[in-house]
């Protein structure tokens, strides 16, 4: 059951969260995945405004099904969106973020990437490059603005 917790409305919203509060349970999803869909809808539900980075914007554009980006209470919720945008300030955190979490970590000489495996414990996917610099840009924007 979905209990009510306190939210600062300065505090910024994550992409999952604001994916899950657009994407409504279907019949096979697992109990754990609707009890996400069923909380992350109603902490959105509490926010007269959502606050996001610019990269949030793009990762619920890149992870939304396109028919649910057409659906009316979706189309109102990016209505609420306000977006922060990624500035040399929130760059520069980011960059020290990563750096913080590559100390300890063998990293290729290449791409620079972490050569340890970051499984997710439940679905054992792992977390792409990719992923950690855009959830190290919305880390520093939300610590920046």
């Amino acid at each position: 059951m979905t209990e009510a917790v306190a939210v600062d409305a300065n505090a910024m919203v994550d992409t999952n969260i604001v994916i899950y509060a657009m994407r409504r349970a279907r019949a096979a999803d697992p109990d754990d995945l609707r009890e996400m869909l069923a909380s992350s809808s109603a902490l959105i539900r509490q926010l007269s405004y959502i606050r996001v980075s610019a990269v949030t914007v793009v990762e619920v554009m890149r992870g939304l099904r396109p028919e649910e980006r057409a659906r009316k209470d979706v189309q109102s919720i990016f209505g609420r969106f306000q977006v922060e945008p990624v500035d040399s300030s929130a760059a520069d955190l980011a960059v020290k973020l990563l750096e913080e979490r590559n100390k300890g970590e063998r990293v290729c000489p290449r791409c620079l990437c972490s050569d340890t495996e970051h499984a997710c414990p439940k679905c054992h996917r792992t977390v792409s490059s990719q992923q950690k610099l855009n959830d190290a840009m919305i880390a520093a924007t939300a610590e920046t603005r």
